[in-house]
């Protein structure tokens, strides 16, 4: 029952609510103990719609918080999506021309700080960029904990998150910091998507962010550079780029291209892309795909870099900072050759067909 129709839902005279509700005494005007079950019989025939209509107004109040809350999400991932379609290469800045604080405010995870009469300890983030006011919203508290407080919001999370981003991303290079001392915040990171895994927009964000740091971490000639653990993880498309920079690490080296990587190259390019019935079955298909292709091609699938140098753009969740790019040394961009993927496709087209056979996946 909807709420107006409550409030127009007028109560008899006779009611003991309708005599409270005038200032009479209820208990006078009661039917004498002999008839006290038929009255409470005809009060909740008569009261259960209203208690109804309350019931619905509690459920509908919850869905909408349910659904103001993944709006919310949902606005940050959009606003991110908009961004990466809006911003062009050229638009984008190189870090090392990003201006630095001459004093370097970063708390290393040794350090405790103090701030508002709390000590923070564990470190990494600005000391600066927190201020006491940071008690009132919460951000001071979370850092003062094991920061695992799954109510805390987007917008603080976001905000650990940007002081994360630009100690790897732009100190990083500007300092001439080496990997190692940027480990810590790479590890955290990592911790964060863990703890958060249901907040959509941080995981996709806190991908990228992975996969850029180990480019950056091994941002050395793609000859000698070592390969890096790929898992499904990178075969999504926050993770696009770490893809052309394993693809253009073989090709620079000649060398066969694991399976893995043509199943997410496969699946990244704009001109193929898995079908929705592979990606529901992944295990199952990829093992199929696996086993038809080292039967197929025992010495493996190679590639040639095209001239196009290869340029990764990371696009940033933090408005201030927006797309970066960078420049790989040494490498070659071959992700829109699509040789190779023509000579693997009839063996997706295969693992796709095996599994319309298995009973157990129909």
């Amino acid at each position: 029952m909807p709420f107006s129709t409550i409030r127009r839902h007028k109560l008899p005279a006779s009611s003991p609510i309708y005599a409270c509700a005038h200032g009479h005494r209820c208990d006078t005007d009661l039917p004498k103990a002999h008839s006290h079950a038929k009255v409470s019989k005809a009060m909740i025939t008569e009261y259960l719609p209203i208690i109804a209509g309350i019931a619905e107004m509690a459920v509908a109040i919850y869905r909408k918080r349910q659904r103001d809350a993944a709006q919310g999400d949902d606005d940050i991932r959009q606003r991110h999506d908009l961004a990466v379609e809006s911003v062009a290469t050229n638009d984008a800045r190189d870090p090392r021309d990003i201006l630095v604080p001459v004093v370097d405010t970063w708390v290393e995870t040794s350090q405790t700080a103090s701030i508002g009469g709390l000590d923070i300890s564990g470190g990494l983030f600005y000391s600066d960029e927190v201020q006491e006011i940071d008690l009132e919203n919460g951000y001071l508290p979370w850092l003062c904990s094991d920061r695992t407080d799954a109510v805390i919001g987007d917008d603080l999370l976001f905000r650990y998150f940007w002081g994360l981003e630009r100690r790897v991303l732009i100190d990083g290079p500007r300092r001439n910091m080496s990997p190692r001392d940027l480990e810590p915040c790479r590890r955290e990171v990592l911790r964060l998507r863990q703890c958060y895994s249901m907040r959509t927009a941080f995981v996709r964000a806190a991908k990228q962010f992975a996969c850029m740091s180990w480019i950056l971490s091994h941002n050395i000639q793609l000859s000698t550079a070592a390969p890096n653990p790929i898992d499904r993880d990178f075969c999504d498309e926050a993770c696009r780029d770490l893809l052309r920079w394993r693809i253009a690490h073989f090709a620079v080296q000649f060398r066969p291209i694991p399976p893995i990587i043509l199943w997410a190259w496969y699946d990244s390019h704009p001109d193929y892309g898995l079908p929705e019935s592979v990606k529901s079955h992944f295990d199952d298909c990829y093992r199929n795909f696996e086993r038809d292709f080292a039967k197929s091609f025992p010495q493996g699938l190679r590639t040639k870099p095209s001239h196009r140098t290869l340029a990764i753009i990371y696009h940033s969740t933090n408005p201030q900072l927006g797309a970066l790019a960078y420049d790989i040394a040494g490498g070659y961009d071959a992700f829109d050759q699509t040789r190779v993927l023509t000579e693997i496709e009839p063996l997706i087209r295969r693992s796709e067909s095996l599994l319309s056979r298995c009973p157990a996946t129909r």
